[in-house]
């Protein structure tokens, strides 16, 4: 990772604590399409924003579920971070997710707490609140952005103040150092980016300790067949595919599968 042209070698070394077995029913091609995604949203679910992991009991005094926003929810990102948010069912829902032309990848993985709606929609704002309103009468305190843009800030930190303001907002890409996320937010709203490489090269050593529990857990989920790959679209000819690949993504119109090389 980060080392010049490291994304097109024909090998690649990857730390031992981040690595896992994969059971003989999951391909190599659709394995390929798990660890990048599914680290970067269990980091941004369960380290940054702090949510109860899969296998913590919810906290006997209170039975309510901690809502939660997915913006972006049929990327590649996003819908690991639903697959793994609905593992942690007990403690987390309703899940309100936002979706554009691949909404259907987030229905289909069905769910009485799962509501989708539209991000092209010209009255977000109010979809979000609906959602919420019908679903939960708890406040809304955290929001995993997978898209984010200043659009999306504003309807995003907008669902937060509607909660009482405060909470967490992790996302996945650099703002436009033009734009002013901060002030969007509010003081209040602790943001977070998040990125794959916190479990790779932590110097705290959190993340590594993190990657190592996750790297365990997907072993076994995959083994017991409680988590599915991407969807994804094998390219032949190796890397002589990439331009044809890039292009044809550029220009996709519908559909969120990941290219995989062969």
């Amino acid at each position: 990772m980060g080392t010049a042209g490291g994304s097109y070698a024909e090998y690649a070394v990857a730390w031992e604590h981040t690595t896992f077995r994969i059971p003989e029913w999951l391909p190599f091609e659709a394995a390929a399409t798990i660890p990048l995604a599914a680290f970067t949203a269990a980091v941004g679910l369960f380290l940054e924003l702090g949510l109860p992991a899969p296998w913590e009991r919810p906290p006997a005094s209170s039975s309510t579920k901690i809502p939660l926003l997915i913006n972006g929810a049929s990327s590649a990102t996003g819908l690991f971070a639903v697959k793994l948010a609905q593992l942690s069912s007990s403690s987390i829902g309703p899940i309100i997710c936002t979706a554009g032309r691949s909404a259907s990848s987030v229905t289909d993985l069905g769910g009485d707490d799962i509501t989708v709606l539209d991000y092209r929609s010209s009255s977000m704002q109010e979809d979000i609140q609906r959602a919420l309103q019908a679903s939960t009468a708890a406040p809304l305190r955290h929001v995993l952005d997978t898209a984010n843009s200043p659009r999306s800030a504003g309807y995003l930190s907008a669902a937060l103040a509607a909660g009482s303001g405060g909470g967490a907002c992790a996302f996945t890409q650099k703002w436009d150092p033009a734009f002013d996320a901060a002030g969007v937010f509010g003081r209040g709203t602790r943001l977070a980016r998040i990125w794959v490489g916190t479990v790779h090269d932590d110097t705290t050593g959190v993340g590594k300790d993190f990657g190592f529990v996750w790297a365990a857990f997907f072993a076994r989920l995959l083994r017991q067949r409680r988590l599915e790959p991407h969807p994804y679209q094998l390219v032949p000819r190796g890397l002589h595919g990439v331009e044809g690949a890039l292009r044809t993504l550029m220009e996709r119109k519908e559909g969120n599968a990941k290219f995989v090389f062969r």
